[in-house]
């Protein structure tokens, strides 16, 4: 059964954006948010199923101190450029692979 939608709930996230784009306006433009966009598309495409459509397997990376903070590092930035939106290590290392692997 569908929950009803939940107006004063999205009023508020507008308002958050709304705020954001006032904070921000940098990271409202338009090649900024299609980026955004597309990232987060592939992020999502590969985070939950593999190439042939099949769900994504779960692996174990063992990594350095050095790798764990440049990977936090680009995670930040990666932050800092897209204010509101969230990236996760795991979201970190799944689009740097994507892009070193050149699936797209």
């Amino acid at each position: 059964m569908k929950r009803p939608i939940d107006l004063p709930r999205v009023k508020a996230s507008l308002a958050r954006l709304d705020r954001l784009a006032e904070q921000h306006p940098e990271a409202f433009r338009p090649d900024r948010l299609e980026r955004l966009e597309h990232d987060m598309q592939d992020m999502e495409h590969e985070g939950h199923e593999g190439q042939q459509g099949q769900q994504g397997q779960q692996i174990a990376v063992r990594m350095t101190g050095a790798m764990i903070a440049a990977l936090d590092g680009f995670t930040s930035r990666w932050r800092e450029e897209n204010p509101g939106a969230s990236l996760t290590r795991s979201d970190a290392v799944r689009m740097l692979l994507t892009k070193a692997l050149d699936l797209r």
